[in-house]
């Protein structure tokens, strides 16, 4: 029962434990969410941009702006596009956390629910032997206070034997035992034989 005790709370330890995991990594995923959509918000700006530049370059072109201006928008425009780049491979590095940040959490999940389970299998299994367990003890004092009764019922007969008395007159004060029981009269009689009376009486 005390292996039982100690197990009972060793799983109660891992359930704490599984449950830490999982909202740590709950945590983790909404942290990987937020800069996730933060990104494409970005990404959503940038691309704005883009075409504003672009819109600019065709209007320059048309304009035949001087080539110092030309150059300044070409730069920015790589500019951009380098940002670009940086902030998709972020964004490709931020996806693959993710998902193994969910795989991670499925796995603590599933885990936390096999400790379940095993928490309430052995639950159950501690009832059913507490149940035997209390029934065997039931049993038990059962038998015990019918022997205890029997033995009553043969010391009061040894003793009023000793002390005089009738057969007859005995089995009148005792409930224990049937005189229609063979085996009963059988040892009634060997008693007497054995006892310093000179005759036994059936009644």
């Amino acid at each position: 029962m005390v292996t039982m005790k100690h197990e009972m709370t060793r799983i109660n330890s891992d359930l704490f434990k599984k449950e830490e995991e999982l909202e740590m990594e709950h945590d983790k995923n909404q942290h990987l969410l937020t800069k996730l959509k933060k990104l494409d918000n970005q990404k959503s700006l940038l691309s704005k941009q883009l075409v504003h530049l672009q819109q600019l370059l065709e209007y320059y072109d048309s304009k035949q702006c001087n080539e110092e201006e030309r150059e300044a928008i070409a730069n920015l425009h790589k500019q951009i596009e380098q940002q670009k780049r940086e902030w998709e491979e972020q964004k490709a590095s931020l996806g693959k956390e993710k998902e193994k940040a969910v795989q991670a959490a499925r796995f603590a999940t599933q885990k936390l629910l096999d400790t379940v389970t095993d928490f309430q299998r052995q639950v159950d299994t501690q009832k059913k032997v507490q149940n035997m367990l209390t029934k065997m003890v039931h049993d038990k004092e059962e038998e015990l206070t019918i022997i205890k009764s029997k033995i009553f019922s043969i010391n009061s007969i040894t003793s009023d034997l000793e002390t005089g008395g009738t057969l007859k007159e005995i089995f009148r004060r005792t409930n224990g035992l049937a005189l229609s029981n063979p085996a009963t009269s059988s040892s009634l009689y060997s008693c007497c034989s054995n006892c310093s009376k000179t005759a036994c009486y059936k009644v």
